[in-house]
């Protein structure tokens, strides 16, 4: 752990990451390194610490083999993304499967994160990366975004499900719903 001569804790933390990973069995060896050099810490701390800088890394990973495209994707790929790291995966993913995409990150998204263009049809996507069941005002807000875009069809796109109610207020918008199933499909397409 001391190869690269780590002065600060973060340092130390990355060292034992690029050692052990995401085995906490030896955080005694880290805390004893720690110790002896006089870095300052929190002994409570240190599992969740490592835990943290274990997601950064994976999101960093997850992030170049999005852009390189070198690999498939499964669904539970996506489960650890942010809301708006989500929204650049499915902007990406359509991207793949032919749409010319614009993300509204940037912007006040009047309930539409996304603006997809195919074979002259705009649609307009809502983006939910939830552990829960989607409900109504998903669907309330791509309805309001199809007028405001100018848009011909609404998407909404979760990682999870959507409840009873929204499905019925989605049949009678023709709003095209896709749930966890769905995306999982869409995902083995790219």
């Amino acid at each position: 752990m001391m190869s690269n001569n780590p002065n600060l804790y973060q340092d130390y933390i990355t060292n034992y990451i690029n050692i052990y990973y995401n085995n906490l069995s030896y955080t005694s060896l880290l805390v004893s390194l720690l110790d002896k050099n006089s870095v300052s810490y929190n002994e409570n701390n240190i599992n969740s610490d490592i835990i943290s800088a274990i997601k950064k890394v994976e999101m960093k990973q997850f992030e170049s083999r999005l852009l390189l495209g070198t690999r498939k994707y499964t669904i539970s790929d996506v489960q650890f993304l942010s809301g708006k790291e989500f929204e650049i995966f499915l902007q990406q993913m359509f991207n793949n499967l032919g749409y010319q995409v614009e993300n509204l990150r940037h912007t006040h998204d009047q309930g539409a994160d996304l603006i997809m263009s195919k074979f002259g049809e705009r649609i307009v996507v809502q983006a939910k990366r939830y552990s829960g069941n989607v409900g109504n005002s998903a669907i309330q807000e791509i309805v309001a975004a199809i007028k405001h875009y100018k848009a011909s069809r609404g998407m909404v796109v979760t990682t999870s499900y959507f409840t009873p109610s929204a499905i019925e207020l989605a049949k009678s918008n023709n709003i095209d719903l896709i749930d966890r199933d769905k995306l999982a499909e869409l995902i083995d397409r790219i």
